[in-house]
């Protein structure tokens, strides 16, 4: 399995993102996985982007990560223009090729967050379309933060259970952070986050047709199917993305301070 020696990553806004094509990123997670290297993967949109604008800790969690994957075609399109060779890396897709190729060789594979119902839906749906995969075990979302001694327990529970893989659907930013405390907690061979890959393996949320996804409109889909939810963070969102864009490349980085350069 031929997978890239190194790593070339591009800057959008504050994060640095990895110029993978999907299957070179999807053979690099099966090769971390299968040889036990410690590594996480997050996927980045426009949103993932514009919440570690606001936050440095974020950046800083997507900053220190072994893969920033670009899961947005406003990112593949920067990617491409500052010369690099990369296509969409969409979560549910990868999720979907890892634990279809990961069979071949025996992964395991742990599921945390989401709710309880979507958790036993997805793993029937993933069960059913997957035969002979292996399921570690999973746990719903307390939705709200663990205390010490639940962290704890969890920690014990994935140690014990042994997954190559754990795969953790909080959403952004919960999840980001979850997966950075948690690959120094437990000697998981690989911590994917993955957001709203569960709903998508769980049923309880409709994809955009493909050609939307391919010409830059699943955004759209997205809106129309929840606009009272997702309304400000595209019709907001995408043009201030734009301006912070327009911004950094003049030398600037707003919120930060007068005429911070941008390197």
């Amino acid at each position: 399995m031929h997978v890239p020696e190194k790593l070339n990553r591009y800057p959008v806004l504050d994060c640095r993102i990895v110029a993978l094509t999907f299957r070179e990123a999807v053979r690099l997670i099966l090769h971390w996985a299968v040889h036990e290297k410690r590594r996480d993967v997050h996927f980045c949109t426009v949103d993932t982007l514009l919440k570690s604008h606001d936050d440095p800790r974020l950046a800083a969690v997507l900053n220190s990560a072994s893969l920033t994957l670009p899961d947005g075609i406003p990112l593949v399109i920067l990617g491409r223009m500052s010369g690099h060779r990369v296509t969409r890396v969409y979560g549910p897709d990868v999720m979907h090729a890892v634990l279809s190729l990961g069979r071949t060789c025996g992964l395991r594979h742990y599921f945390y967050g989401n709710t309880q119902e979507t958790l036993t839906r997805m793993t029937a749906n993933i069960t059913e379309k997957f035969p002979g995969i292996e399921i570690a075990g999973g746990r719903a979302s307390v939705f709200r933060d663990l205390t010490g001694a639940e962290k704890a327990a969890l920690a014990e529970e994935i140690a014990r259970l042994r997954p190559h893989i754990v795969w953790c659907g909080l959403g952004t930013p919960r999840q980001d952070s979850w997966v950075d405390e948690f690959k120094g907690l437990v000697d998981v061979p690989v911590m994917a986050a993955v957001g709203g890959a569960f709903n998508v393996f769980g049923g309880t949320v409709a994809q955009a047709p493909r050609w939307m996804m391919r010409s830059g409109l699943e955004w759209f889909f997205r809106l129309c199917a929840e606009p009272r939810r997702l309304w400000r963070r595209y019709l907001v969102g995408n043009p201030r993305f734009l301006y912070l864009l327009w911004q950094y490349r003049r030398g600037r980085k707003p919120g930060a301070g007068p005429a911070a350069k941008v390197g």
